[in-house]
């Protein structure tokens, strides 16, 4: 006890110096206790940008946009790799052996044995297995389709023969038949499922395969090679130095590295992913500090500037409304007009409202007004609003002073875990670490 005492000791005096500089006022809290308690419902109307159905963006306004953000369009180095992918599939050696399986089940079924007990002891469809096979009811497009024919052909009690599906080869046996409630005809099954699956020779050769691809591809490069061996090439998108994914590939820290330390047209050797395919890739293009090509772009854009036109033309009508109308009538008119009315409750400053967000002039220019009083039209990059206090709830400061103590202790504690953990996230941002996984885990 007493040596584990000595060791914390020098931790404890390292989290009291972190923390030294956190002081909570009681004015800290004070301002915390009135953001939290200082409350009101209201009626918004909310002028909607997307009830503005139809705005015109040109090409010439999008390429203007484009020139005069480019910045906004910059990005860092980056690498694509073109790639063989070699599944790992079962030969049709190995769907002959799980036939002959199926086939022998069969034939034990049709001598008696036990449906549900064969299911729970070989079926390899995992959610029905445990079960005795059951799937219980089911209607007709629930199934693919050669099993789905085959279960509704078929008399209650009847076993089928193997029958093959994309999953693999399955024993059907029908136990029940009914209507559903709208009349629909529906089927009780159990299943035994067996799946081909690919032997040690298959998955040798396929290793075999990818050696001599690869061989291939560093004479010739991956298109050709793969071209001539009868595979397809893809390639990903470009991706960046400190990539976890790549697209395409998934986690391939390993290609990563490999993609950023050596040249334009390098192969790597086969690597095998976790589901027994092997990937063989060469770099086709590395790129350095680029702006994305405006036709890469060019719908993002159009979307941005659409939607702030229609910001645009909604604030306007927003503000003709304004001028129409007396407020007294505003609630009334926008609703023969078409626009929405949010109903919120218990908004405060930094409340989220259902429908609109978070919006700071909004929520700030509500609680600056008393209940029966309307606030000025608001606007923001979502729309425009016009709120109607219907209650207001002010701070009690009553029990702020009551509870003033219990509230400075837990805010300090907070601020000073807040503290600590601000301190153990700029630690790691400072550490050099680098991420070596790849050499003993094959992810």
């Amino acid at each position: 006890m007493e040596n584990r005492i000595k060791s914390s000791l020098p931790y404890e005096k390292l989290f009291d110096y972190i923390k030294a500089d956190t002081v909570v006022t009681e004015e800290d809290v004070k301002n915390e206790f009135i953001k939290k308690n200082n409350k009101a419902d209201a009626k918004i109307i909310f002028f909607d940008p997307k009830k503005i159905t139809v705005v015109q963006v040109s090409d010439e306004e999008i390429k203007k946009y484009y020139e005069e953000h480019k910045e906004d369009y910059k990005k860092d180095p980056a690498a694509k790799l073109k790639y063989v992918r070699l599944q790992l599939k079962p030969s049709e050696a190995d769907k002959q052996i799980t036939k002959a399986k199926i086939d022998s089940l069969y034939e034990v079924i049709k001598k008696g044995a036990d449906f549900a007990e064969l299911a729970k002891e070989y079926s390899q469809d995992p959610g029905s297995a445990k079960k005795g096979g059951s799937l219980g009811y089911f209607g007709r497009g629930r199934m693919v389709p050669p099993f789905e024919e085959k279960a509704f052909s078929m008399k209650i009690g009847e076993i089928s023969e193997p029958i093959e599906t994309r999953y693999g080869w399955h024993i059907i046996k029908v136990t029940g038949r009914r209507k559903n409630k709208k009349g629909e005809e529906e089927v009780e099954a159990s299943h035994i499922l067996l799946k081909p699956e690919p032997s040690e020779k298959t998955k040798e050769n396929l290793a075999i395969i990818a050696e001599d691809l690869f061989e291939k591809a560093k004479k010739e490069g991956i298109e050709k090679a793969a071209e001539e061996l009868g595979y397809k090439t893809e390639e990903t998108r470009e991706f960046y130095k400190n990539a976890t994914y790549i697209p395409g590939l998934g986690r391939a820290p390993e290609l990563v590295k490999f993609a950023f330390s050596k040249k334009t047209g390098a192969i790597h050797e086969p690597i095998q992913q976790k589901q027994g395919d092997y990937i063989i890739a060469e770099i086709s293009e590395k790129l350095g500090e680029h702006y994305q090509p405006l036709e890469d772009v060019t719908q993002a854009i159009r979307r941005k500037l659409e939607k702030e036109k229609k910001v645009q033309q909604v604030i306007e009508q927003a503000q003709e409304f304004v001028g129409k109308f007396k407020p007294e009538d505003y609630l009334a008119e926008a609703k023969k007009e078409g626009w929405d009315i949010v109903e919120a409750k218990d908004i405060t400053e930094d409340k989220y409202i259902s429908k609109i967000g978070k919006i700071e002039n909004l929520n700030k220019a509500i609680l600056e007004k008393e209940e029966n009083e309307y606030t000025e039209l608001i606007t923001s990059d979502k729309g425009a609003f016009i709120a109607f206090i219907e209650k207001r709830v002010k701070p009690d400061m009553e029990k702020f002073e009551k509870e003033k103590e219990k509230l400075l202790e837990e805010a300090q504690k907070n601020a000073e875990n807040a503290r600590l953990n601000e301190w153990y996230r700029e630690l790691k941002e400072k550490a050099e670490i680098e991420d070596n996984r790849s050499m003993f885990y094959n992810f």
